[in-house]
């Protein structure tokens, strides 16, 4: 419980150094990433099902439900529920391909991910392993 507690602690006391502003600015930057890809998503689903009704508020959210409980549970849970919700969305619809709509846009993230990490690479942003023995715990 005292780690707990000096943990806690430290995180109020660490929230007063935050950045606002620049806070403000990633949230509007991660909404409207969210509201690009909702579509997106809806679009994937569309060309899977091209003779069935899918529709943009229940594939909507669908996709941020999945979106908020991956940034709570581990191992890509909020995919599930995509799924799950989704199929309730579109009469007739099959988790296997409703799964393999999922696989375009965790490409696009893959790729775009290992370009920024490749980049970050090159430019010397990424500490070494060197510096984990001095990192404050």
């Amino acid at each position: 419980m005292t780690t707990f507690y000096h943990a806690f602690t430290k995180f109020l006391d660490d929230l007063g150094s935050v950045g606002w502003q620049n806070l403000g600015i990633a949230i509007g930057f991660h909404l409207l990433r969210l509201a690009f890809r909702c579509p997106a998503w809806r679009n994937i689903l569309r060309a899977a099902y091209p003779k069935k009704r899918v529709p943009l508020v229940g594939v909507s959210g669908a996709y941020l439900a999945g979106v908020g409980i991956n940034s709570i549970l581990p191992a890509r849970a909020g995919d599930a529920l995509k799924l799950f919700l989704v199929k309730r969305q579109i009469v007739d619809s099959h988790y296997p391909t409703l799964g393999a709509t999922l696989i375009p846009e965790t490409l696009l993230d893959s790729v775009v991910a290992a370009i920024i990490v490749g980049w970050a690479l090159a430019a010397g942003a990424l500490p070494g392993l060197g510096v984990l023995p001095s990192l404050d715990t």
